[in-house]
């Protein structure tokens, strides 16, 4: 921002062209070079000294494409199978703050390996009255006065069931 030069924008809202013109992709190892970047230049500011430009570094790519299986490009090098993902693994935990984080991804990651369980889990379904949104929120119509529920005949809802 030209005008604000006190402004810092890093990652996905920065659209930065790289050296050959074309612009950064809104990649992770983008965004944390466009941080690591910006901190030290308002170090350098805050010392009085002035900011370098930011040049980008591309490490290469990776991404998983199955079980066992990723793609990737490391510098010049076209990597993929077993060991592709392998490198992709091990990259991934490198990234993570912590020993124990690190060991704790790691064995969450083998248990779901080697149990072919998902780590991630959708719920989907109608929501009971118990896990409905605030009424008020939606604008939807106040209870009524005098126990009647919104569930005609459900003698929980209607409040008979403390009867």
């Amino acid at each position: 921002m030209a005008a604000h030069p006190e402004v810092f924008v890093v990652g996905d809202l920065a659209a930065f062209p790289q050296q050959t013109g074309t612009p950064l992709p809104g990649i992770a190892p983008v965004a944390i070079q466009q941080g690591q970047a910006a901190a030290e230049n308002i170090r350098r500011s805050v010392a009085g000294k002035p900011r370098k430009p930011f040049r980008y570094f591309d490490r290469g790519s990776l991404a998983t494409i199955g079980r066992g299986a990723a793609v990737g490009q490391i510098r010049r090098r076209s990597v993929h199978g077993f060991g592709a993902w392998l490198i992709w693994l091990f990259v991934h935990l490198m990234y993570l703050v912590g020993f124990r984080n690190r060991v704790a991804v790691l064995l969450e990651w083998a248990w779901s390996y080697l149990t072919w369980q998902r780590g991630a889990r959708l719920i989907t379904g109608e929501l009971g009255p118990e896990l409905a949104p605030d009424d008020a929120v939606l604008g939807a119509p106040k209870k009524p006065a005098g126990g009647g529920g919104w569930l005609e005949g459900d003698p929980e809802q209607s409040g008979e069931a403390n009867r």
